[in-house]
């Protein structure tokens, strides 16, 4: 109805300084047509070519006394739907989001596998690779440790200082960390 309104009786367009809003118009018309372009409410088509605000409680080119919910069928308070291009385009982050992340954990697995490897080769380099690590004494909480039973012949030899030895009180069954 704008662009009818416009336009002279030969069909051509009256002012020259219109034909770029008459674009502008196709354009979003055309990208309405294949989804990338959803009018919401009084952010349609000509608002868009305009690039001016519309004046609330009003419809552009439609006349008085028509409001925006009685032409647009809209119920008040509810929220525009998101085109089809915008949810494209948000999948598109989130895969590329995912990509990185999968690349930085990747990275991150790799530099761990080669200082792994490093220590391994230090290990190795030091005659220690094959040692087996040593056992723990059961006999209180000490940082002593006991290599295997064979090689320890006298306990007491093992604990020579008690100021390694630190006594630990048990929990009591009602205290108890599940």
């Amino acid at each position: 109805m704008w662009k009818k309104a416009r336009k002279g009786k030969d069909g051509e367009v009256v002012d020259p300084e219109l034909v770029e809003v008459y674009d502008k118009i196709d354009t979003l018309l055309e990208k309405q047509s294949k989804g990338e372009f959803s009018p919401c409410g009084s952010e349609d088509v000509l608002t868009k070519a305009l690039e001016t605000p519309e004046h609330s409680g009003r419809v552009r080119g439609v006349g008085s006394f028509v409001t925006p919910s009685m032409f647009f069928n809209l119920p008040t308070g509810k929220g525009c739907r998101i085109t089809k291009a915008e949810l494209l385009a948000r999948d598109r982050e989130r895969d590329a989001e995912l990509e990185k992340a999968k690349q930085e954990m990747e990275r991150t697995r790799q530099e761990m596998e080669r200082t792994r490897e490093e220590m391994v080769q230090a290990l190795k380099a030091m005659g220690l690779a094959n040692i087996p690590s040593p056992k723990l004494s059961e006999m209180a909480s000490c940082g002593q440790k006991v290599a295997s039973p064979s090689v320890v012949k006298d306990l007491d030899q093992l604990l020579v200082d008690d100021d390694d030895c630190v006594p630990i009180k048990p929990i009591p069954p009602e205290n108890k960390v599940k």
